[in-house]
């Protein structure tokens, strides 16, 4: 398992963007599957990453971004940008506490997987210009340990990484 920290936003140009992962990860015919799970979105931050998306539709089986309305700080052009994707797709919101706050992207693959988890937001601050920190997890599919801290993610995410539909 290899563990990078990834922050932004003291720099002029922050090459450890996270939206400059994305970005990457979602150019490339390595993965099969693309999760992301962020507490807010914005327009600008979902529009920066649209022909990506679209693009990662050739090789991808699999593309899901769960966002959450809680504390309003998702926009609906955010969400109407989201649906214009056509790719799974889902809201999370709680009428009462807790606030829906992870802010996670995952990247499948048979032998290999990348995990980033932080504070890095769906929106053009939160992936590229805010002073934000995060982790770029990898691993490959011989190790225990890193495919044991996976499962423990799904386990822990499973209803709303498997929501009934």
């Amino acid at each position: 398992m290899k563990i990078t920290f990834l922050g932004q936003g003291f720099e002029k140009k922050s090459i450890n963007a996270v939206g400059n992962y994305l970005m990457s990860y979602l150019s490339s015919a390595d993965y099969h599957s693309f999760t992301g799970m962020s507490a807010f979105a914005s327009e600008s931050g979902v529009y920066g990453l649209t022909g990506y998306l679209n693009s990662a539709k050739k090789y991808f089986k699999n593309l899901t971004l769960i966002v959450g309305v809680d504390l309003e700080g998702t926009s609906k052009e955010a969400l109407e940008e989201i649906l214009d994707l056509e790719i799974n797709s889902f809201i999370f919101y709680q009428k009462e506490q807790p606030v829906f706050h992870p802010k996670i992207y995952l990247f499948e693959d048979i032998k290999e997987y990348k995990l980033i988890i932080g504070s890095s937001n769906l929106t053009r601050g939160g992936l590229f210009t805010n002073v934000e920190s995060s982790m770029l997890i990898e691993f490959d599919s011989n190790d225990k340990e890193g495919l044991a801290f996976l499962s423990e993610l799904k386990k822990y995410y499973k209803s709303i990484l498997s929501p009934v539909r």
